[in-house]
């Protein structure tokens, strides 16, 4: 009745609203998005074919085509294979599967199809979100995943394990960091997918900042560790952008160094600086985010000494013959080679992550240990493939 939903032994913050699913077409995730042909705020045209990219004007759609065309037809032709297949479902022996088998969806066997085209339509989102350099079509491709998520709870496709990465590119990290924590504290707690009284997947405004203790992070995949670890490094880079701002304001409040500052012209200067510093100081916080960036990375290095070391270097990793296998029964090479395939595309574009991760894997084993382990570890050679075609994670 007051919108708490407990886990035994536990207390979440759980979020009231109930998630109104697609049978198709996903609604943007936000409404402000730039060009994906100059970058320029407020793009207003919208790709009528595939609708995932924005333009500001029609000169820039027409440069943007020769770039924009395999992945326009490739999400147009996915639309209209989901659409093919969603329309029995609409009418399955006189009922609506859409509207009355929501939580298990692909129980059915007639739905499986739909969901592993639903699936592939996503995908294509999210490449063309990272190729065309569009928000848009990365915030559909996490609404068709959450569809997918909420038809079928128990997430036989495994797509909760692309979500984290893609709300990480779209800059929501708090929003990652409640999605990670509900499958984290679900799966410790071993919640019911068949029930679907429960409430699902809807953590929402989950402190960030909180002790890590309580997600069991010593339990979990390194994958998901990986995640993790770029939600805190996302607020990590927020943080420090707040706490540099920050710095600069109390230099203004310094009595000769600020000496011209608009600042010092305040009346009742220290008093009213005491309580801005009391309750505006990111200082804590940086310290926080800090500390438990460095924290889930001894994590995933204590598990998979490879993984670290492979996004470091991951262009020798990469250049090996993918393995057949990188789910957890393969050897800790393959795991790695899965790992960083699976995010680097979501590591390159941002700054600083590669110096960061770095400099704290030097710290953690010294500047010795770290660079030989950075330079050979990725150079130990994975399983060969046995079949064609790219590993996905298991």
């Amino acid at each position: 009745k007051n919108g708490l939903f407990f886990f035994p032994g536990k207390k979440l913050r759980m979020h009231k609203e109930k998630r109104k699913i697609s049978e198709t077409t996903v609604s943007p995730r936000s409404t402000s998005f730039e060009c994906s042909n100059c970058s320029k705020d407020e793009a207003q045209s919208r790709c009528s074919r595939c609708t995932a990219v924005k333009y500001c004007s029609k000169e820039c759609q027409k440069d943007h085509w020769v770039k924009h065309k395999t992945h326009c037809n490739e999400i147009k032709k996915k639309m209209i294979l989901l659409e093919k297949e969603a329309a029995p479902l609409r009418n399955f022996f006189n009922k609506n599967l859409f509207k009355e088998e929501v939580g298990n969806f692909m129980r059915i066997e007639q739905t499986q199809l739909y969901c592993q085209q639903r699936f592939e339509l996503a995908t294509a989102f999210h490449v063309c979100g990272m190729k065309n350099n569009s928000r848009l079509a990365l915030g559909l491709a996490v609404e068709n995943l959450l569809d997918i998520l909420f038809l079928n709870r128990g997430d036989y496709l495994g797509v909760r394990a692309h979500i984290p990465s893609m709300l990480f590119m779209l800059d929501e990290p708090e929003e990652a960091y409640d999605f990670l924590k509900w499958w984290q504290v679900s799966h410790q707690e071993r919640y019911d997918y068949y029930n679907l009284d429960l409430p699902y997947c809807n953590l929402k405004g989950e402190d960030i900042f909180e002790d890590m203790s309580k997600l069991h992070l010593g339990k979990t995949h390194p994958q998901w560790l990986v995640s993790m670890y770029m939600v805190k490094y996302k607020m990590f880079q927020k943080i420090e952008k707040d706490k540099i701002s920050y710095e600069s304001f109390l230099l203004g409040t310094h009595p000769r160094v600020g000496e011209d500052s608009p600042i010092q012209q305040i009346g009742g200067v220290s008093v009213i600086l005491h309580n801005i510093k009391k309750c505006f100081s990111p200082i804590d916080k940086y310290e926080t985010i800090r500390n438990q960036t460095i924290q889930i990375l001894k994590f995933i290095d204590s598990k998979n000494k490879y993984i670290i070391p492979g996004f470091l270097n991951y262009k020798v990793l990469l250049e090996q013959p993918n393995p057949l296998y990188v789910g957890e029964g393969g050897s800790l090479q393959d795991q790695a080679y899965g790992a960083v395939w699976f995010d680097i595309k979501h590591w390159e574009p941002v700054p600083d992550i590669f110096i960061l991760t770095k400099e704290l894997y030097i710290q953690i084993h010294g500047k010795v240990k770290a660079e030989r382990d950075i330079a050979e570890l990725p150079r130990e050679k994975v399983s060969l493939a046995k079949v064609l075609g790219k590993a996905h994670l298991a």
